[in-house]
């Protein structure tokens, strides 16, 4: 049998632009806006450039208030 718990927070992806950079003890926090005009409040553990564009991947926090990033791909550095 396979049991799944949709509860259970899954990935996701978000493609857009970082700005208001701030550093803290453990890394960074960030806005990011997105392609629909979505800002979301994010932290990571990398650094990222001020008005770069990116995808990144992560989990929302249990409240809604915090995009954590798991993975960064910068969009500029991507072959086509």
């Amino acid at each position: 049998m396979l049991f799944i718990n949709s509860d259970e927070p899954r990935d996701e992806n978000i493609v857009g632009m970082v700005y208001d950079i701030k550093t803290t003890q453990s890394g960074y926090t960030f806005s990011l806006d997105d392609t629909d005009g979505n800002v979301t409040k994010c932290f990571a553990r990398t650094e990222l450039s001020e008005f770069g564009i990116y995808i990144i991947k992560g989990k929302i926090s249990d409240d809604g208030s915090m995009f954590f990033v798991s993975s960064i791909q910068d969009i500029h550095h991507n072959e086509f």
